[in-house]
């Protein structure tokens, strides 16, 4: 296009050979998918019934290999008994501040997780560890994965209790 002034009009030209890019264009790099990211921001414990726990946790998990691996998965092991109790798929939450800080990590605006995990009640006072994954695998979470393990929890064992008045 060019500006004609004496007519305050454009008048489109169809010879010129220009290229104008809206955006510009990222091209991922063998070190952008090694990136993985992640936070606890908190979890909770509740008990739902005679038999079942629910684990709330909540947090973030931005990983580059989420590119070719887009299935999210929150794992519940349980170090008490050196074993997996639970495995479920993220629900992904939009994380605005996630993508600020790693603008470059492919899906960060959509690492966020903010959910109810049912566990067996016997394990609800075990040493639990929650473990977020991308996997390949749409099915079991299997396949090719990232994890990323969060420190343990410490759930209070604790029996306590106060008397205000006799």
């Amino acid at each position: 296009m060019q500006s004609d002034k004496a007519l305050t009009y454009y008048v489109l030209q169809p010879d010129v050979a220009t290229t104008v890019n809206l955006y510009q264009p990222y091209v991922l790099t063998a070190q952008d998918y090694k990136q993985n990211f992640s936070s606890l921001d908190g979890h909770s414990i509740r008990q739902v019934s005679d038999s079942e726990a629910a684990l709330h946790v909540a947090g973030w998990h931005a990983s580059g290999a989420s590119a070719v691996m887009p299935n999210g998965w929150l794992i519940v092991f349980d170090n008490t008994l050196g074993h997996e109790i639970k495995r479920v798929q993220i629900k992904p939450v939009n994380r605005p501040d996630v993508q600020a800080a790693y603008s470059n990590v492919y899906g960060s605006l959509q690492s966020g997780f903010d959910q109810d995990i049912l566990i067996p009640l016997a394990n609800a006072g075990d040493d639990l560890t929650i473990i977020a994954r991308y996997s390949s695998d749409a099915v079991s979470g299997e396949g090719q994965r990232i994890d990323h393990w969060f420190d343990r929890m410490n759930v209070d064992h604790g029996n306590h209790a106060y008397v205000d008045s006799i």
